[in-house]
């Protein structure tokens, strides 16, 4: 199974499907893999699809730290590994710090495909929407080392309110085996106070916006990303990732072929 040791022995394991153009996905904090199983296999028809396990998850191993800048070096030592060049397909975390990625280093990461709320955090104000509001969130991180699995549900049953009780039930267990509390409950923390506005403006246009009415992104998000960030394509999609996994594809395939233009 392929792997990358990085500093310390931490070995981040990482998969890979499908042939053409490299699509690298980075997953949230609060997922895995297997979650957007229908989107890599759509995007793996005509594309490389790499995902990966970050630190503290998967069969990577399960050491920290978990801090933003430990997970950067380790998503670009990976896309370095992989020959650079990659289109990151992002949500939460991931997307930010594929973001930053992506504005420091393009030979790295060309561009970006963030999928559902704005990847300008702080930037974009108090969050609106039910039960999404900044001191909801903020009393759930702080349940999470208390009570990690009763705050891990609710994050999950707001991001995914029409998720049936089995369904979530499974999803909850699932990512409870996945992940480290340490890591899950580190990298909210941050996410939560981080703000990319500033990367996201250096990729202009090389930032694709997968956006779809939700909790997290109630439909004037949409507005005000397009203030924040004029030069990036903000694509409204009806459903997101896991409903439609094809509306999210055709957002990737259109970010991939403009960077297949633009060069490097």
């Amino acid at each position: 199974m392929p792997s990358l040791t990085r500093a310390s022995g931490v070995d981040i394991h990482w998969e890979e499907q499908g042939e053409g153009p490299l699509v690298l996905f980075v997953h949230h904090f609060s997922a895995y893999p297997d979650v957007h199983r229908d989107l890599l296999d759509d995007l793996a028809r005509d594309h490389r699809v790499v995902t990966y396990d970050p630190r503290g998850s998967g069969r990577s191993s399960r050491q920290g730290p978990y801090d933003l800048e430990t997970d950067m070096g380790d998503l670009a030592a990976l896309a370095r590994e992989l020959g650079g060049g990659a289109v990151a397909v992002g949500l939460g975390d991931g997307r930010d710090r594929a973001t930053r990625i992506a504005a420091a280093a393009s030979d790295l990461i060309r561009a970006v495909v963030g999928c559902g709320a704005s990847p300008v955090g702080r930037s974009m104000g108090a969050i609106e929407g039910p039960g999404a509001s900044r001191p909801v969130l903020d009393a759930i991180v702080d349940l999470l080392n208390t009570n990690f699995r009763t705050a891990l549900r609710e994050m999950l049953q707001l991001t995914n309110p029409g998720m049936t009780e089995d369904a979530l039930r499974e999803r909850l267990d699932a990512t409870v085996a996945y992940s480290s509390p340490e890591a899950i409950t580190v990298r909210s923390r941050w996410f939560l106070r981080d703000d990319t506005v500033t990367a996201a403006r250096t990729l202009g246009d090389r930032l694709w916006i997968a956006y779809w009415e939700s909790t997290w992104a109630p439909g004037d998000q949409a507005v005000r990303v397009r203030e924040l960030l004029p030069e990036a394509h903000v694509c409204p999609i009806r459903e997101g990732p896991i409903t439609e996994p094809g509306l999210t594809a055709d957002v990737v395939r259109q970010a991939v072929r403009s960077a297949a233009a633009g060069g490097p």
